[in-house]
């Protein structure tokens, strides 16, 4: 990948949507990172490499195995007792066959529920958390096929939300796709496009969402922009809340068949938001501020966990030692679980007490 980097005389403005209606909007202060807060973790726990690693109950810790490890060991999640060390019971079969799968990507949703996506045979499986901590174990649990591609998708109900790899609304030279940010199925966890777009934009769209079903709203933060957007529980934009820009990315067209021209990026890529838990009072984020790079070239190891309410307004902003990949909440919201990757290349499990 070209790794010149990208230096601009001029902010790119960016829209939230298409249409042209005014929208409430926050911004962050510039030296809103300067002035975070030190964290040091009350407790680590070492873990080794994973993509995804959440706690449940403070007790249960639910952990994904990559494609060649699955493979071999014949299955993709390992669910384990952090006080005692034992293995609670290891799920999702992998394999071709029906019921089984050849990819897994994590989605924990609401404390209590954990959505797996096979991105390689489109099936999604929904995991109730709690029969871990009750003690229940063996429960079958089924996938559901669907025709949607997408870099984000959570439970909707009996349907899923999912994030629209068309919604592409920043003005950089021509390239511009209108779509909404979120894409609702039809109960059968299928979704027919109606619009057309002149570029397939799924490279260069990715965030974490959260859904708080008592509010009524639904939370975005970009993955590669410092964009933070509340929707309402109807899908419509409600606010959103923009902050300091480390730098922009640029992008190139990808001619994937003679018909098909997608968008990739080109240099440098900037990390925004990695990681995002929330409750009923607050949402909390992972915030990186670097660029984009292979863990093993990794040299920047500091995130930042900001809290935020469901308006999109930042109330805390605190500074750790570790470069986070999946936030956990305890339960009784007084810390808050970070796993990553540490500045001795050592991959952990860290509590944080998050002090008011």
């Amino acid at each position: 990948m070209n790794r010149t980097n990208l230096l601009f005389l001029s902010v790119l403005l960016i829209l939230p949507v298409s249409c042209k209606r005014e929208y409430p909007k926050n911004t962050l202060p510039q030296n809103i990172y300067s002035n975070a807060r030190t964290l040091q973790p009350e407790w680590e726990l070492a873990v080794g490499r994973k993509t995804n690693v959440y706690i449940f109950q403070d007790s249960i810790l639910i952990s994904d195995i990559d494609e060649k490890e699955a493979a071999s060991a014949g299955y993709f999640m390992e669910v384990f007792n952090i006080h005692t060390g034992d293995t609670v019971e290891t799920l999702l079969p992998y394999g071709a066959a029906q019921g089984k799968l050849l990819g897994a990507t994590f989605y924990p949703h609401g404390g209590d529920t954990l959505l797996v996506y096979d991105y390689v045979k489109r099936s999604v499986y929904i995991v109730d958390l709690r029969q871990f901590a009750s003690g229940v174990s063996g429960r079958a649990i089924y996938g559901k096929s669907t025709n949607i591609s997408t870099q984000y998708i959570l439970p909707y109900g009996n349907r899923l939300l999912c994030q629209n790899p068309y919604c592409f609304n920043i003005n950089v030279k021509k390239y511009t796709n209108n779509g909404n940010r979120y894409i609702l199925s039809d109960t059968s966890y299928s979704y027919t496009e109606t619009s057309e777009y002149s570029y397939n934009t799924i490279n260069v769209v990715r965030g974490v969402s959260a859904i708080n079903w008592t509010k009524g709203k639904i939370f975005y933060a970009d993955a590669f922009r410092n964009l933070i957007e509340i929707h309402g529980a109807d899908l419509s934009l409600l606010s959103y809340t923009v902050g300091p820009e480390h730098f922009l990315p640029s992008y190139t067209e990808y001619r994937y068949s003679p018909e098909a021209v997608g968008l990739v990026f080109y240099g440098d890529i900037p990390e925004t938001y990695t990681a995002i838990a929330s409750s009923d009072n607050a949402v909390y984020l992972a915030y990186s501020g670097n660029k984009i790079t292979s863990d093993f070239n990794r040299n920047n190891f500091t995130s930042y966990i900001m809290t935020f309410d469901w308006d999109g307004r930042c109330t805390d902003v605190f500074k750790t030692d570790l470069y986070i990949k999946t936030l956990s909440l305890s339960a009784d919201e007084s810390r808050i679980y970070a796993y990553g990757q540490s500045s001795k290349s050592e991959y952990a499990l860290q509590k944080f007490v998050l002090n008011n």
